[in-house]
């Protein structure tokens, strides 16, 4: 009995080995030429720039900057390293909108004010006025 469990001890020790040779022991970041997009969201690195490096040492080739960061300089920098700018553009929660305008508080099932889920308050999309702003908005960070 004793053999047959030590035996059982050894391979689920064996199997364990190999399992995090198999998970660890690979390197994290593999060519994948099917991606063309490789994006870090949320703003600039300047880190990275400081430090004399750049988008291309990490494989990156793209930035997510939210809408209101863009400006010339950020464009202007990033270009220089090659990579695409994408803007992420807030168009259904922009709580600034609502301070003005409560009447585009989202209304429940139950015909009240939706209450801001987890910090993120929506804006009723069909608010007369809300597209209006949210288009006006969209078209300033284009230029």
């Amino acid at each position: 009995m004793r053999s047959k469990l030590r035996a059982c001890g050894a391979m689920t020790l064996l199997s364990l080995l190999i399992a995090t040779i198999a998970v660890f022991g690979q390197p994290r970041w593999r060519a994948r030429p099917h991606i063309t997009i490789r994006a870090v969201y949320g703003g600039v690195p300047q880190e990275l720039f400081d430090q004399g490096k750049s988008l291309a040492d990490y494989g990156i080739n793209a930035v997510f900057l939210g809408s209101g960061s863009i400006n010339a300089e950020r464009l202007s920098t990033l270009r220089a390293q090659g990579a695409k700018v994408f803007a992420e553009f807030n168009s259904m929660h922009h709580a600034e909108y609502l301070k003005d305008h409560p009447d585009a508080t989202p209304i429940g099932v139950d015909g009240k004010a939706a209450p801001p889920p987890e910090g993120w308050q929506g804006v009723c999309p069909t608010h007369k006025g809300y597209r209006q702003n949210r288009m006006s908005a969209f078209r300033a960070a284009l230029r």
